[in-house]
């Protein structure tokens, strides 16, 4: 019988992280409390690989990746874990966590797009994805979800993307409206063509209130709906490259250490263990041919 292995201890930015190896036994792996794969309104993760703001557990120097089959039976409190309502996901980053390399500031609890195809309980291939944004497929990301915390010094989030190989293709971004201060609300954001291109859809969001948003490619042209209805982004061209696309989902923690002594930013030093926060209550990805643009 596999044991419950813990591993050792890592210490970054004057926090602790002790990571769990996660190989549960036959007996453990039942549990009244449902794992974050088991949640068919995400449907069961299939979709995604799982990245960590803890350092890998393999011996590389940046953050920790879980895919299936081990992601199948994962959690990892508090920065990935089934909701207390046992009716989402909780995504938590931290300022000091590990990040995925020395192309970004920021540390994240994110699930990135991979092309998986599942014969019943069996699965036959799990790749990263990449398309083509320009191409004529319709592909929807909807996510139903609420962020429930921000850091103090730099309130600003990611909680949804389209990446390509090297830029932000679209983000949705929530920048508070207290920075210094506890933000409890703030401007919920649409950014294109890395950032560039800034809309916003609410401008009074609220911490912990429950939103959908739905991103829609196709043809080298983006659209989002909020809470079901059509915003200022619709049918926008997209300026950078199209090609090596995949969908991003989970918090991606726009505030560092470093944010102004290292990176000259005019928002102080956030501390390391602040964190923002995102419970994903439904994720759902869809493809289609045709044209159906936004309905």
């Amino acid at each position: 019988m596999r044991q419950f292995r813990f591993a050792r201890r890592f210490k970054r930015y004057g926090v602790t992280f002790l990571l769990a190896a996660l190989h549960l036994s036959a007996a453990s792996a039942v549990s009244a409390e449902p794992l974050p794969a088991d949640l068919a309104q995400l449907d069961h993760l299939h979709a995604w690989r799982l990245t960590l703001p803890v350092p890998s557990r393999k011996g590389r120097a940046w953050a920790d990746e879980i895919g299936f089959p081990e992601l199948a039976r994962f959690t990892a409190p508090p920065w990935f874990l089934t909701a207390a309502s046992g009716d989402g996901v909780v995504f938590r980053a931290n300022a000091g966590g590990t990040r995925t390399s020395n192309n970004t500031r920021f540390a994240r609890s994110e699930l990135r797009e991979m092309n998986s195809l599942w014969e019943g309980e069996k699965l036959v291939r799990y790749e990263t994805a990449s398309w083509d944004l320009a191409d004529n497929l319709e592909r929807r990301m909807f996510i139903r979800q609420a962020i429930t915390a921000v850091p103090l010094n730099k309130p600003q989030v990611t909680v949804g993307q389209i990446h390509n190989a090297r830029d932000d293709v679209v983000m949705i971004k929530f920048e508070g409206d207290s920075p210094g201060h506890l933000s409890k609300r703030g401007a919920l954001q649409v950014r294109l063509n890395n950032a560039k291109d800034t809309y916003v859809i609410d401008p009074a969001y609220e911490i912990g209130q429950t939103f959908t948003v739905e991103i829609i490619a196709q043809a080298g042209k983006v659209s989002v709906l909020y809470n079901g209805k059509p915003t200022i982004v619709r049918d926008t061209p997209i300026r950078i490259e199209t090609a090596g696309c995949y969908w991003k989902a989970g918090m991606y923690i726009q505030s560092s250490t470093g944010n102004r002594s290292t990176y000259k930013t005019p928002f102080e030093d956030e501390a390391p263990d602040a964190y923002g926060e995102v419970v994903i209550h439904e994720l759902r990805l869809t493809t289609s041919p045709g044209l159906a643009g936004v309905r």
